[in-house]
């Protein structure tokens, strides 16, 4: 999400990305945006998924 003093708000969704460089998808897109700003914020959301491994004794 970027956010600027002057401009409204421009977001890419980066969510269910295919192959190895997520950066590549913002290219597909017709409308790319050039945000000319003193004044500009990028929020930046990165999520993880938790895996938890359990390890129980084996009873014979």
């Amino acid at each position: 999400m970027f956010h600027t003093s002057k401009e409204p708000l421009v977001s890419y969704d980066l969510f269910n990305v295919i192959g190895q460089y997520p950066d590549k998808l913002l290219k597909i897109y017709q409308d790319n945006k050039i945000i000319e700003s003193e004044n500009m914020h990028i929020d930046i959301y990165l999520y993880t998924s938790l895996i938890v491994l359990i390890s129980l004794p084996l009873v014979l």
